[in-house]
């Protein structure tokens, strides 16, 4: 996909996406972790692991996750994203979400 520009229309280019896990211990995570860190993608990660830049680890809450999302979001200057999950069903993940964008 390449890289999409920021929302101030800099040069600076950014990885087009980014990773939330929600599951798994440290030992099963090492291994996704290094690929995602490899191609610079930002991760949110709900298992402590060893120091990493790209990592930031929060609470196992749905609640946790969204708001550190949109925290990496609004970083990023980013005005659009599409929001893609697992869950089955998402909905209360993308509740939390909707609702950390907004308060934000």
């Amino acid at each position: 996909i390449g890289h999409v520009q920021t929302a101030d229309c800099s040069e600076k280019r950014i990885p087009p996406l980014f990773a939330v896990l929600t599951e798994g211990d440290w030992d099963s995570l090492e291994v996704p972790l290094k690929l995602l860190n490899a191609f610079s993608v930002p991760v949110i990660s709900t298992t402590q692991g060893s120091s990493n830049a790209n990592l930031l680890s929060t609470a196992p809450s749905t609640e946790a996750l969204a708001r550190a999302a949109v925290s990496v979001l609004r970083h990023l200057r980013l005005l659009e994203v599409a929001v893609m999950a697992e869950d089955d069903p998402p909905s209360r993940l993308f509740q939390d979400f909707s609702r950390q964008a907004q308060v934000s």
